[in-house]
């Protein structure tokens, strides 16, 4: 075969393994044919959409109004456990000066105000961190225990508090009887004292009187809608509303008597601090009669506790 031959042959075999044509410098390559994905890729490619999907549906519809409710509550709650674990740490501060062996008599109405006062901030504190476990996850674990936690922790609350506001106000409303260091009167055991005291009840006083806007939200947004709920949910909340705003008033009349440093001390706002105070403690009793007949402490059919078991239970065949 001449040169020329060959080279023609080996020109052709080149464009029918390659697909080029004489005089081009581009070769086309035939691609190879693709491999299926691993099922973990798969997998990963399916939960990066699915939260895609999530993040574009949050974004067009928002946070619900009940969620931020939740969210309001859930902030209110947690800043009042602090508050009431502080007040309830000043109280026995305020108990160690005013129940020891020295003019007993003279200090026996300071004592059971902070005594009281105490056990009143301890229970409190408790219903305030149920509250906050209820509200503040995104998906609510919001059960009839916790329910029927918060309404009992409030009545402990409420009789000790109303002890502790006839302590106090039996000492600073009448002019007859020694005043001694409580919460609220203008006498503290010590400087410091008296100033984180004034930082603690000024701080109770915003907390609360916020919290009473998140009150009133759910009182207009369902809680007392008779349609959907019913009177005892309404009272629940209402109670729990009037006590936010009493308790809101008298720690804010307690800011005034301790934070101040007239001369001669004025125990006016301590006397009206104790009364607020003593009228919230009674709305945190009614509060609990309203969760008691709103039926917050029987558990649903459907719960796994073992006397419903029991109740669930077939009956024996010797009955």
């Amino acid at each position: 075969m001449q040169p020329l031959a060959r080279w023609a042959v080996a020109i052709q075999m080149l464009q029918l393994f390659t697909g080029s044509t004489a005089g081009s410098d581009v070769k086309r390559i035939e691609k190879l044919p693709s491999l299926p994905e691993p099922p973990e890729v798969q997998e990963m490619r399916h939960i990066a959409e699915d939260l895609r999907q999530r993040a574009l549906a949050d974004s067009q519809v928002g946070i619900t109004s009940q969620r931020q409710q939740a969210i309001a509550s859930c902030f209110f709650s947690s800043d009042l456990t602090l508050a009431k674990l502080s007040a309830a740490g000043m109280r026995i501060n305020d108990a160690v000066a005013t129940c020891g062996f020295g003019e007993v008599e003279n200090k026996m109405r300071a004592c059971t105000a902070n005594t009281a006062g105490m056990l009143a901030a301890f229970a409190a504190a408790g219903s305030f961190i149920t509250q906050a476990v209820s509200s503040c996850p995104e998906t609510s674990v919001s059960t009839w225990q916790l329910k029927c936690s918060t309404p009992i922790l409030n009545l402990v609350s409420g009789l000790a508090g109303i002890a502790s506001a006839a302590g106090g106000m039996s000492q600073a409303c009448t002019k007859d009887v020694p005043n001694k260091a409580t919460l609220f009167n203008p006498i503290s055991v010590s400087k410091a004292a008296g100033i984180a005291e004034c930082v603690v009840n000024s701080n109770q006083a915003i907390m609360f009187l916020g919290r009473a806007g998140v009150q009133v939200a759910q009182a207009t947004n369902g809680d007392c809608d008779m349609q959907t709920s019913s009177a005892a949910v309404c009272s629940q909340t209402i109670t729990a509303l009037l006590t936010s705003f009493a308790l809101g008033g008298s720690s804010l009349a307690a800011t005034v008597a301790k934070c101040s440093e007239t001369v001669p001390l004025n125990f006016a706002p301590a006397c009206a601090a104790n009364i607020q105070a003593l009228v919230g403690a009674i709305l945190k009793v009614a509060n609990f009669a309203s969760a008691m007949a709103a039926d917050r402490c029987v558990a649903p059919p459907q719960d796994g506790t073992w006397w419903r078991r029991l109740e669930r239970s077939p009956p024996s065949i010797h009955a």
